[in-house]
């Protein structure tokens, strides 16, 4: 299980990049990005912008402001501890 602190560290990406069926190696670029948008049902253009963070807001229930911040990464963490 991640633990759920708020930080967008190694492990958190991995385990985002299983989730969305990309290569889990840790780091977000455009292709963890694209898979991200086409598993959220955005454009997958390979850039995370306010669009593509309030549909991730959304899904795992944090305050959809359209900046990814620590709540927002501490909401991803639990969801993906669930999953």
């Amino acid at each position: 299980a991640l633990a759920v602190d708020g930080q967008l560290g190694p492990k958190t990406i991995a385990a985002l990049q299983a989730w969305v069926g990309a290569d889990t190696d840790g780091a977000m670029g455009p292709k963890t990005a694209k898979a991200l948008q086409s598993k959220l049902g955005v454009t997958a253009d390979g850039k995370i912008g306010p669009k593509t963070v309030r549909a991730l807001q959304a899904l795992v229930g944090a305050n959809q402001d359209g900046e990814w911040g620590p709540e927002t990464t501490r909401k991803l963490q639990e969801f993906l501890n669930n999953q």
